[in-house]
């Protein structure tokens, strides 16, 4: 998945989906992200 161009995403819910490996550095770029 990738995240580039979501600068202003604060909150990513994660839950009840089908992730098995989130990739080193995956949310690097998301510098609003405050939960996760």
């Amino acid at each position: 998945m990738d995240f580039s161009g979501l600068k202003n995403l604060r909150v990513l819910h994660l839950e009840e989906n089908q992730i098995s490996v989130i990739e080193r550095g995956a949310f690097q770029d998301l510098k609003q992200l405050e939960r996760l």
